[in-house]
């Protein structure tokens, strides 16, 4: 009796005629399913919305104009401000030894000014820590101060 039990539970094997026409993991149902497929069940209504406060009709905001006109004349645009520049300090006396402030570094001495490549350099020791900053443009620039 198990026997034929199992050889009642296996399936025939597949024929070519018997593959789906459409693969089973498309979302999309098939043309004529859908004329097949029935009427979604009706929902239900939603709730109604709560009527607006009145507003008295001095605080109603005034009507968009829906009137835009062919032409708009240009806003007029401020004029660009001029940097402002330092007057150039008396380089006469920046010197090894003079003592000239930095705006974030605080105060400091010149330690050397030295010529590279045609540029001017001033070296200035900030306690431990020496920078290097072009020469006069620093001063014109108002990142350094001279000290009087």
């Amino acid at each position: 009796m198990a026997g034929l039990q199992q050889q009642s539970m296996t399936a025939p094997p597949r024929a070519a005629d018997d593959l789906p026409d459409r693969p089973y993991f498309v979302n999309e149902p098939a043309e004529e399913e859908e004329e097949a497929r029935p009427a979604a069940a009706s929902r239900q209504k939603p709730a109604p919305k709560p009527a607006p406060a009145p507003v008295s009709p001095a605080l109603k905001a005034a009507p968009t104009p829906t009137y835009r006109p062919a032409f708009v004349p240009p806003r007029p645009q401020p004029a660009p401000q001029k940097p402002v520049r330092v007057p150039a300090p008396d380089i006469s006396r920046i010197r090894p030894g003079a003592v000239v402030t930095h705006r974030a570094f605080g105060k400091g001495t010149v330690a050397r000014i030295e010529t590279e490549a045609g540029k001017t350099y001033i070296c200035v020791t900030f306690g431990q820590l020496e920078k290097r900053f072009g020469f006069p443009g620093a001063f014109e620039e108002g990142f350094l101060k001279l000290k009087p």
